[in-house]
């Protein structure tokens, strides 16, 4: 058989070199993907991209640095994990890649936000809220929006339900700038005149809506306290009882995550159950009936925290600094390993990744007595972690527990996969800065 001849050989070797060129390219590409995902993570699990830390300006820097440092000791150690065929050298220049990759990285992320710290700040000062309401209530709302960090300024427009108010006065305030209307009294009691001026407000863009909307927005919790309750009876208002697509890829990821954690975590876990042992007398596992899912009871697992006589009184809260735990509990508790048995509630079905943390039925029984509506954080799986525990400190009073009903509540209406990995990178970040209860 008669072979190419040369010319067509030739191209063919060059083709093929162009292939493989192209395939080396797109290799070294990995090592900056891999920095600018690893940048991007850490940087999202420290904190550095919320808002409200961003306008903090210095602690938004800090923040960002922060992330860097921790990609490239991700970085790093990655690479040291590898084979390696051609001995150190690998390992040295991909690390000073990584290093100068980070630096730069580092200035540009301090830096541009330096930059966006001033502008934010001057658009957030420019930027007011019109509240047309009761003053008193005007005050009880700053207050609300200001636990969760700078609250925008806020101008009140009528003193009272169905009191004058003057379309000129409310033409004038809307001629600034205004982020959003809230409206506090009933639209009946408003005059002709006014209501005319918030349909050009619509018109403009501008936003006219409730003090619960506001607060959900701005606060990322639902006030469940407040009268307006109407939405909570409409059929589409919880996510995760609705969405059957939903449902079924966060069992799946249930099913992944418990498994490969699991795995995982294995090691981390007979450690964990060995300093259980030799600190504190005692088994290893503590397990307790809660309640999940439709309000159906099942045993939660996890590591012993507390002497075994902790509820010889009785069933009760923890408490920040409870001397009923014991030395190495107070780790377990500040780093979470506690929780890490919750895996095997995850698989079984009993629980999820993410979902309202699950209660005990003795304080769900006095807690639906005492809080309207704190029946919904069971229309969901309770969860491993939650919008809840990411948000709010451990809490252990009834006070405690509306305000992360209302963080429930919040996940509720917004539950998406994306939300629920966004409550998984906060819940890294509280893992690794020891946040936890």
């Amino acid at each position: 058989m008669a072979s190419d001849p040369p010319i067509a050989r030739a191209d063919t070797a060059l083709r093929l070199a162009g292939s493989w060129r192209r395939v080396d390219d797109l290799a070294s590409a990995v090592p900056l993907a891999a920095l600018a995902a690893c940048c991007w993570l850490a940087l999202y699990v420290v904190g550095a991209y919320r808002l409200r830390e961003l306008i903090r300006g210095l602690r938004g820097s800090l923040l960002a640095a922060a992330g860097c440092l921790g990609a490239l000791g991700g970085l790093v150690a990655y690479k040291l994990l590898l084979p390696q065929s051609g001995g150190p050298e690998p390992v040295v220049r991909f690390t000073l890649v990584a290093i100068a990759g980070v630096v730069v990285f580092g200035l540009w992320a301090v830096l541009s936000r330096k930059l966006c710290t001033g502008l934010l700040q001057r658009r957030e000062a420019a930027a007011k809220l019109l509240f047309i309401g009761p003053p008193e209530q005007a005050r009880s709302l700053a207050d609300g929006l200001a636990k969760a960090g700078p609250a925008p300024p806020m101008t009140v427009f009528s003193d009272a339900p169905g009191a004058d108010c003057a379309p000129a006065a409310l033409d004038e305030h809307l001629a600034g700038s205004v982020r959003a209307i809230v409206l506090a009294v009933p639209v009946e009691s408003l005059p002709q005149p006014v209501l005319e001026a918030l349909i050009h407000a619509r018109l403009a863009d501008i936003p006219v809506v409730g003090p619960s909307q506001i607060i959900e927005q701005i606060c990322e919790r639902t006030p469940v306290m407040l009268g307006d309750h109407a939405w909570m009876l409409q059929e589409d208002s919880i996510n995760p009882g609705r969405s059957p697509l939903y449902l079924g890829s966060k069992r799946l990821i249930d099913l992944i995550a418990a498994i490969v954690g699991i795995a995982l975590t294995l090691p981390v876990m007979l450690a964990t159950a060995l300093a259980v042992k030799l600190t504190s007398p005692g088994p290893v596992f503590f397990t307790q009936v809660r309640e999940g899912r439709w309000k159906k009871p099942f045993r939660i697992v996890k590591f012993r925290t507390m002497r075994t006589d902790a509820e010889k009184a009785g069933a009760q809260w923890a408490t920040k600094n409870d001397p009923r735990v014991t030395p190495i509990g107070a780790f377990l508790r500040k780093s979470r390993l506690d929780e890490l048995p919750q895996f095997w509630n995850v698989l079984v079905g009993d629980m999820s990744l993410v979902g309202p943390r699950p209660e005990r039925p003795e304080f769900n029984q006095m807690l639906v007595e005492r809080i309207p509506w704190y029946d919904l954080r069971h229309l969901a799986k309770p969860g491993l972690t939650g919008w809840a525990q990411v948000c709010y400190p451990y809490g252990a009073s009834v006070e405690d527990a509306i305000a992360k009903l209302e963080y429930e509540v919040y996940w509720l209406k917004n539950a998406t996969l994306r939300f629920d990995v966004r409550i998984i990178l906060r819940t890294i970040a509280v893992v690794v800065g020891l946040r936890g209860r």
